[in-house]
């Protein structure tokens, strides 16, 4: 299983808007479900200002966790101990955190380890 997430981030205007893109690395036998390897899955294409990814089989879900991540950090840099991420780099740290979070609950709790970590993530700005 692939997780693959993109999302489109519309601050005010689409000058001020931002793409996240987020993947696993772990590829699984589609026949036993073993670890077959560590690929990226998602690439950035510079000069086209784009990305691609890809995956096995294409499921939409109401998002594996991702939102409820979210709300936990919203409420974590509510405090003033934390800073919430302003640069590129920071977001795409915290797109990484949260994935590695699934991955890891997957590692420890799933039957079947269909998720894993190094985790890929990159953003596109406008130009």
């Amino acid at each position: 299983m692939t997780l693959l997430i993109s999302e489109i981030h519309a601050i005010d205007s689409l000058q001020n808007s931002f793409i996240l893109n987020v993947a696993d690395r772990r590829l699984t036998d589609k026949d036993t479900g073993e670890w077959h390897g560590n690929h990226r899955k998602i690439f950035e294409i510079p000069y086209l200002n784009a990305g691609v990814g890809y995956f096995g089989v294409a499921a939409v879900s109401n998002k594996v966790i991702w939102d409820e991540l979210d709300k936990f950090l919203y409420g974590m840099f509510a405090f003033e101990s934390f800073s919430s991420p302003k640069t590129q780099t920071e977001m795409e740290e915290v797109a990484k955190w949260k994935l590695s979070v699934i991955a890891s609950f997957y590692k420890k709790f799933a039957r079947r380890k269909l998720i894993g970590t190094p985790i890929d993530a990159f953003i596109l700005l406008p130009k």
